[in-house]
């Protein structure tokens, strides 16, 4: 699998005696070993969507600038090119 950073808001804390990573919220002290449920939780309690939000339909990624979510859908599409090669 592919060394991907964290999305912003996010600090992995990995631990080798538990083999699992935490992730935690930088707004509040919500943590989780899974990304998916941080992504969540950031949508749902710390941003407020509007008009000028851009949201990526392969992950749960967010911007203002579409540029960036251009960008971010790009990382997504080969991920998914390498992991079907591979099928």
């Amino acid at each position: 699998m592919p060394n991907i950073p964290p999305p912003h808001g996010t600090v992995p804390q990995c631990y080798k005696v538990i083999s699992k990573c935490v992730f935690t919220c930088q707004k509040c002290p919500f943590s989780t070993t899974k990304l998916y449920h941080l992504n969540e939780h950031v949508k749902s309690e710390h941003l407020q969507l509007d008009d000028s939000a851009h949201v990526c339909t392969f992950c749960s990624y967010i911007t203002d600038k579409k540029t960036n979510l251009k960008v971010n859908k790009n990382i997504k599409k080969k991920e998914r090119n390498q992991i079907n090669s591979f099928l």
